[in-house]
């Protein structure tokens, strides 16, 4: 019972720090974006992560969310072959149809979309940009959540929320208002789609150690039943996250980016 309580103190105490510093990173990129960008520039910014945040959702098929149930109940049984599968099986879905619609946004329904959002034309120059942003932010989340399911709260801390994706993207921020380079909004978008590039990269790579560490013996589920586990998520996701204006809102909960 002891380890069992130090765990839970301890995957809490995670939680509860990235909570408390998603705030002042949502805060000060805010107060560092108007500095760097027009007003109109900072509204286009907003509403392409937003429109980002809404599709990567879409991207995950509802796959995130049941990574955590799946990784631990085929690890608790001493299945790691069944975790192993339900990992496959979330990352090529995720990437599959990540790809399907940023192709889609690229080919014509992003302008379909900047029509008819309320200052939406600002977004069509930096479609190519979003539609990537997309693919990203999918692959994170599910990788995020796999880590939970692991266990490794310290690291699904960092990377759920895309809390270590905004540090980054900050710190860029930070520089290029201090030094005082010239940016605009394909500028800020290229820098948070290269912190998300990395992030992924670095969250991939602690996922790797974690399977690492597992065997390849147990059945597995079947890919079918694996699937079966995310699609009921899929609407609940898009109610529960899919919030106006979240990400790198000032507001902390809902940022993502």
């Amino acid at each position: 019972a002891a380890p069992l309580t130090r765990r839970l103190v301890r995957g809490g105490g995670w939680a509860l720090l990235a909570r408390a510093v998603a705030l002042p990173i949502g805060l000060l990129q805010a107060m560092l974006l108007t500095r760097i960008l027009t007003p109109t520039e900072v509204g286009a910014y907003f509403l392409a992560i937003s429109l980002i945040g809404v599709l990567a959702i879409l991207a995950q098929v509802g796959m995130s969310r049941p990574m955590v149930k799946l990784v631990a109940s085929a690890l608790a049984t001493d299945r790691p072959q069944a975790a192993r599968h339900a990992i496959r099986v979330a990352l090529l879905v995720t990437l599959t149809s990540g790809i399907l619609l940023a192709l889609a946004l690229a080919a014509g329904l992003g302008e379909a979309l900047s029509a008819i959002l309320d200052d939406g034309v600002a977004l069509r120059g930096v479609l190519p940009i979003i539609a990537v942003m997309v693919l990203a932010f999918a692959l994170i989340d599910v990788v995020a959540e796999t880590l939970r399911g692991f266990h490794d709260l310290r690291a699904a801390s960092a990377f759920g929320d895309y809390l270590a994706q905004r540090a980054a993207l900050m710190l860029v921020l930070g520089t290029t208002w201090l030094v005082g380079w010239p940016a605009d909004l394909t500028t800020v978008l290229v820098a948070a789609l290269a912190a998300a590039v990395l992030m992924l990269l670095l969250a991939l790579g602690q996922l790797r150690r974690q399977l690492a560490k597992i065997g390849r013996h147990g059945a597995r589920w079947s890919t079918p039943e694996v699937l079966g586990h995310g699609l009921p998520f899929l609407p609940r996701s898009a109610l529960h996250d899919a919030v106006p204006g979240g990400f790198h809102s000032p507001q902390g909960q809902s940022d993502r980016t």
